[in-house]
């Protein structure tokens, strides 16, 4: 988590699902193919969510908030999202974006 861990991820940063990736959703979350690096991700139920959400325009706070309401929690799970993030962004997932990306 070099990256992540050297920057904060900020509630109204938005991210990106990383291209060329090849997604297949199971029951009990998705498997993420990464063929260049040839490797496979697992994700469970909510990190699924939080990868499907990497659209460019889903912030950190709005996945958040999307969480709680899935699963009925009283408060949006705001740290264990961007530990999420963070991972995701460690594994060559998702990426922070800027504008000009989220346009594209």
């Amino acid at each position: 988590m070099e990256g992540a861990e050297a920057r904060a991820l900020d509630l109204d940063e938005t991210f990106l699902a990383a291209e060329g990736l090849e997604i297949t959703h199971a029951p009990d979350g998705c498997v993420v193919y990464d063929a260049s690096r040839e490797k496979v991700h697992y994700l469970n139920p909510t990190a699924g969510i939080v990868y499907e959400l990497c659209d460019g325009a889903n912030s950190l706070r709005a996945m958040s908030v999307f969480l709680a309401q899935a699963y009925g929690l009283d408060q949006d799970p705001v740290e264990a999202t961007r530990d999420c993030l963070a991972t995701l962004i460690a594994e060559g997932l998702v990426r922070p974006c800027t504008k000009s990306s989220a346009e594209a």
